[in-house]
Parts: C-alpha cells; sequence; structure tokens
C-alpha cells in the first residue's frame, strides 16, 4: 500500500527504503507507462515514461535525493519555491488557465 502511494504521487517527489535501501526499483514503473506530457487543468505539466530532463548546460536536471526520473511535475505558474519543478505554489496563488 505504501509502495502505490509513492508510485501514485503525481509530482514523483515521494521515495521509499526497504531495510534502509531506497526501493526505486519498486517504486518506479520500470517502462510500464508510456512516455507523456499532460498539463493538468489550473496546475503542472505531468510528465511520465522516464522523459528525460535535461538543463541547459546539458546534464541532468539536478533532483532531490529519492526524486523520481520516470515522473515528475513541471512548475506552469512560475512561482515555484523548486524550479523547474512543481512545489504546489499554484494552489497559493490561485493559478487558473486561461479561458480560450
Amino acid at each position: 500500500m505504501i509502495i502505490r502511494a509513492v508510485r501514485d504521487c503525481p509530482s514523483g517527489a515521494l521515495s521509499c527504503a526497504v531495510d534502509g535501501v531506497e526501493a526505486r526499483g519498486q517504486v518506479n514503473f520500470a517502462g510500464e507507462r508510456e512516455r507523456s506530457v499532460e498539463v493538468s487543468r489550473d496546475g503542472p505539466y505531468r510528465v511520465t515514461g522516464g522523459i528525460p530532463l535535461v538543463a541547459g548546460s546539458g546534464d541532468d536536471e539536478p533532483r532531490n535525493d529519492g526524486a523520481s526520473r520516470e515522473h515528475y511535475a513541471l512548475c506552469r505558474c512560475g512561482q515555484s519555491q523548486n524550479k523547474p519543478f512543481c512545489s504546489g505554489m499554484h494552489w497559493y496563488v490561485d493559478f487558473t488557465d486561461p479561458v480560450p
């Protein structure tokens, strides 16, 4: 149940350990999900399927220890405290999608 909750975390920020060892192999979907980028309503871009995120330098974008590389959320509101990743600030700044 815990591993499922970690796998379902939309931002990929959660992790878990078994006997003191990070269980990333059990948490990541290991190719089970197709690569996709979804625009969530009034929220971040949701990236799944292990799409690499590369910094301007050409290196992998740095992430917090334990953060998933299989799925993650990218900021759209411009107010994240962890750019380019979503920190949930869109909830506090009342970010809404433009009306077409």
